[in-house]
């Protein structure tokens, strides 16, 4: 697996899993993607970014490669190469949750719980949470996600009572 970040983020990153962590401040992704698979390109692109790197994840995708947006924090809007689309035969697929119908977000929910829920549970499954801040505090932890120092997810803790 290749994944990009950012300086800071690459050794978190290598500890999860990567077998390459390319640094998008001091290395050139697309040459990575091509040097690692012999010039064949990536089968799935996890696009958390959006826009601003939509013309640079295509040419990182093999034939028949999938490009899967799920994410917009670089934009929304991009212009899209379709004759490569059309030469490479690539999909383009956007995941979201908050457009589906009710019925759909029930289903996901659903496939989650039967699926990962019990993995949840017992361990074998553990989620990444960066940090934990107090609601009072929200605005720390969104200032905290807007540097993007965060590796993982940001918890806001609801005291009861």
């Amino acid at each position: 697996m290749l994944a990009t970040t950012t300086g800071k983020k690459c050794g978190a990153v290598r500890a999860l899993g990567a077998e390459r962590v390319v640094d998008r401040e001091q290395e050139d992704f697309v040459a990575v993607a091509r040097e690692v698979t012999a010039g064949r390109g990536v089968d799935v692109i996890l696009d958390l970014v959006g826009a601003a790197y939509a013309a640079r994840h295509a040419e990182c995708l093999a034939v028949l490669g999938r490009h899967v947006v799920v994410g917009l924090v670089g934009g929304a809007k991009a212009e899209i190469d379709l004759g490569r689309l059309l030469q490479k035969r690539h999909s383009l697929l956007g995941l979201v949750m908050r457009s589906r119908p009710l019925h759909d977000r029930i289903a996901v929910v659903e496939r989650f719980r039967r699926t990962w829920l019990e993995r949840l549970s017992d361990g074998r499954l553990r989620p990444i949470v960066d940090s934990t801040f107090p609601l009072a505090e929200a605005a720390r932890a969104h200032e905290h996600m807007e540097k993007n120092e965060n590796v993982g997810k940001i918890v806001l803790r609801v005291e009861r009572g």
